[in-house]
């Protein structure tokens, strides 16, 4: 079964009526984060080539990366930044800060989540990971991520995948020794990607030959099945569904347990 997100499409497809739209995404994501409606989104901001380099996370040793927004609001949905886990590490936590006059993290944090990276990744394991920090940045603003793992030590730790002569235009790396008291600015960029505009969930299975409903001619093989948790979803019978290029209407509401604790709502689609 695939794992896909959904996002509201732009309201000129007015032809339509109620539209959704239903993208890709990587079973991954979901697999680490379990509650994958909260991590997903377009990006928006990122500096993701190079990978050169590591910068340590742990302790005292906190970890920033300064970014510009572009010339209109974001509203943060997910912060992805690619690490690497050795040992027993603990939570690692990444903030969404202001910046003071020399592009310094500054004030009270704006956003924040802590995730426990060390039980989904394997000891050694580079893998990107998503942080569902929420907020709304202004437009022309510079803006710091800050990451810390204040139970890691020398032997256990996080390290941040970098790039070591960055060419990311927006800002830049800064470190610090003494928990964000003060930062030492740095050439170096950290891997980061800034995702915006909060999306839900829904599977996708493809009708096939072997399906009942097709067999009994209620629905052709190319008909889908979509499955979306029932309590983010405004999914109703008529809703026009766009995936892979293609329409689809939902004619048949189902209501299932997945994992007999979380109602889901199961929907047929018809190709249009």
């Amino acid at each position: 079964m695939g794992l896909f997100d959904i996002r509201h499409i732009n309201k000129e497809l007015t032809d339509f009526g109620d539209t959704v739209k239903v993208r890709a995404v990587t079973k991954l994501d979901y697999d680490l984060r379990g509650n994958a409606q909260l991590v997903f989104g377009d990006s928006k901001i990122s500096y993701l080539t190079g990978d050169d380099a590591n910068s340590a996370c742990y302790d005292a040793n906190y970890i920033a990366q300064t970014f510009t927004v572009g010339s209109s609001d974001i509203d943060i949905s997910s912060i992805k930044l690619k690490i690497k886990r050795t040992g027993t590490c603990g939570s690692m936590t990444v903030g969404l800060y202001a910046v003071d006059v020399d592009n310094k993290p500054t004030g009270t944090v704006l956003d924040e989540e802590s995730l426990d990276y060390s039980d989904m990744l394997d000891d050694g394991d580079t893998e990107w990971a998503t942080f569902p920090i929420t907020y709304t940045v202004s437009a022309s603003t510079t803006y710091a991520i800050v990451v810390s793992a204040t139970g890691a030590d020398t032997d256990n730790k996080y390290d941040i995948r970098t790039v070591t002569t960055g060419a990311y235009t927006g800002g830049n790396i800064l470190t610090s020794d003494d928990s964000g008291d003060t930062w030492t600015a740095g050439t170096a960029d950290i891997l980061f990607n800034i995702l915006g505009d909060t999306d839900t969930i829904a599977m996708v299975d493809v009708l096939t030959q072997e399906d009942e409903a097709v067999q009994r001619g209620i629905f052709q093989s190319g008909d889908k099945r979509f499955t979306f948790k029932n309590t983010e979803s405004n999914i109703v019978r008529g809703t026009k569904l766009y995936h892979k290029t293609k329409w689809y209407q939902v004619d048949t509401i189902e209501n299932e347990s997945l994992e007999d604790t979380e109602l889901w709502l199961s929907v047929i689609a018809r190709k249009i």
